[in-house]
């Protein structure tokens, strides 16, 4: 598993710089620090809450 994990991280770093974005949605910390920008979604009693970092 840990294997196709890091080919599938591996293809969508080679072609992401022939797109103008790449949307990977993740909950596995390794992935999401291969990536500059994150935008995080929380619940909240109000609605989601919304974070780009």
């Amino acid at each position: 598993m840990l294997k196709h994990r890091g080919l599938a991280l591996e293809s969508i770093k080679a072609v992401a710089d022939r797109f103008k974005k790449v949307l990977v949605i993740t909950h596995i910390e390794e992935a999401q620090a291969l990536f500059k920008q994150k935008i995080y979604f929380d619940n909240t009693d109000v609605g989601i809450d919304v974070k780009v970092a």
